[in-house]
């Protein structure tokens, strides 16, 4: 309201073209704000993974722990570098270990055994997991002398 008392002093001839110039200036603000969000929709459509990643693939992995301390610091290093979600994998079986206890149908269950299956969209996302340097450098040194590993990739069905 005030820059119209302001544009009403002025007269009537410089107070139109005040308007006309604010209204061209809104309407390049509104022009830019429109290319702004055509543009964050158009970027966000692209997938920045391989175009080929239509495969899902299982993580298996088998763990006999003889260090457990150590294990615990490597899965929380897993944890800290985020990569698991970002890439699209989901852990979508945990096989005892720590606080989760099976529910045995046959034989027992050694304690030192923690199985994971980790669901990844493709191998690639799987592989760009393991080969990335967030797990290669901080993860994986951790768990060395942890334990045995038996880590395999499988077709999801």
């Amino acid at each position: 309201m005030h820059i119209f008392l302001d544009i009403y002093r002025l007269g009537l001839y410089d107070g139109v073209l005040i308007l006309s110039k604010l209204g061209v200036f809104m309407i390049k603000i509104r022009l830019f704000t429109i290319f702004l969000s055509l543009f964050s929709l158009f970027i966000s459509s692209f997938s920045f993974a391989d175009e080929s990643c239509d495969s899902p693939v299982n993580m298996m992995i088998i763990s006999k722990v003889t260090d457990e301390e150590k294990y615990d610091e490597y899965r929380k290093a897993v944890v800290d570098i985020n990569l698991i979600g970002k890439l699209g994998g989901q852990i979508v079986a945990v096989g005892a270990g720590g606080d989760v206890t099976p529910e045995m149908l046959e034989g027992k269950w050694p304690n030192n055994l923690f199985n994971y299956i980790i669901r990844w969209p493709c191998a690639k996302a799987a592989k760009d997991f393991w080969y990335s340097d967030g797990y290669q450098n901080k993860a994986l040194p951790i768990r060395k002398d942890a334990g045995d590993f038996t880590i395999a990739l499988f077709p999801a069905r």
